[in-house]
């Protein structure tokens, strides 16, 4: 009977994963405020890895989600150029 049991429950364990990359990316320009000029424009990217694993045991369904969100993703986009305009453009 344990034998049985031991053997539905390793046949119902399911267990999926799923990977993707995003690619977030802003331009951006810079203008004198005297002449609006423009005086320099740019771009910078940044790679997002996500991932999520499921797993589920006899109906019971857990799910976990790897990486870092895109509010953070573009905060350290914002972040990092804005050091790269105030290191070319002191």
């Amino acid at each position: 009977m344990a034998g049985s049991a031991a053997g539905t429950v390793a046949g119902s364990v399911q267990t999926a994963d799923s990977t993707g990359v995003w690619l977030i990316g802003m331009r951006y320009k810079i203008m004198d405020a005297n002449t609006t000029e423009q005086v320099a424009q740019g771009y910078k990217d940044l790679k997002m890895e996500v991932g999520a694993t499921a797993t589920s045991v006899m109906g019971v369904s857990e799910s976990a989600k790897g990486g870092v969100g895109l509010d953070t993703m573009v905060q350290r986009l914002v972040q990092t150029l804005v050091w790269d305009i105030d290191a070319k453009h002191k």
